[in-house]
């Protein structure tokens, strides 16, 4: 499930993990996601956004096809705007260093991607 599972290809050349099109896991791209196990909260916005969100998820990840040409999960943007609210109620009063930590872990990944696709050409098609 490239959903949460893909992870590109490992090569014998620098610099070792080469990115293809069909995408990288949510677990690298955005991993501050998965602080949403920890949103309990039983307020309206919340429950009705789960509901949204596994709703959505539905034709997602039956209709067979993974969005090809990307480099995260490009169908997690259709999603995207409920969690991030979401995200936003959690961290309402401060943001824990290991949430900071998953945040910046998302964004070096993503600076790694744009590197090695535009700088160094280096994508397995």
């Amino acid at each position: 499930m490239e959903l949460l599972a893909a992870v590109g290809d490992f090569v014998d050349e620098f610099p070792w993990f080469r990115p293809n099109w069909t995408g990288l896991a949510l677990t690298f791209t955005t991993p501050i996601y998965f602080w949403l196990i920890n949103l309990r909260r039983r307020e309206t916005f919340v429950v009705f956004g789960w509901i949204a969100i596994l709703l959505a998820l539905v034709p997602i990840v039956t209709h067979g096809n993974v969005g090809e040409t990307q480099f995260g999960y490009r169908f997690s943007l259709d999603v995207a705007p409920i969690l991030w609210v979401m995200l936003g109620m959690l961290f309402v009063h401060r943001i824990s260093l290991p949430a900071r930590l998953a945040v910046l872990i998302g964004i070096l990944v993503h600076a790694y991607g744009i590197y090695v696709i535009t700088v160094l050409n280096f994508v397995d098609y």
